[in-house]
C-alpha cells in the first residue's frame, strides 16, 4: 500500500526536509511524501527538518498500520 503526506515547517533558515524509516538513514525528501507501506505492520516514519547551517530541527514521528481489505 501507500500513503502520501504533505509536511509544512516555520523553521527560520529552512533547507530541507528529513525522512527516515524504520530506524534507517536520514534522506532528504520533498514536502510531499509517498510513503510504501507493508502489510499487516506497524510502518514508522520519522521526519525533521534542516537549517542552512546544516543543523537538525526536531524529530517528528508517524505510525501508519496497513491493513489492505479482503475481497
Amino acid at each position: 500500500g501507500k500513503a502520501r503526506v504533505f509536511l509544512g515547517s516555520c523553521t527560520p533558515n529552512f533547507r530541507s526536509f528529513q525522512i527516515r524509516a524504520d530506524d534507517g538513514t536520514w534522506r532528504d525528501c520533498g514536502e510531499e511524501v509517498e510513503l510504501s507501506l507493508d502489510s499487516h505492520a506497524q510502518n514508522r516514519f520519522t521526519f525533521r527538518t534542516i537549517n542552512l547551517f546544516g543543523v537538525a530541527g526536531p524529530e517528528h514521528r508517524v505510525a501508519i498500520t496497513y491493513n489492505p481489505l479482503k475481497n
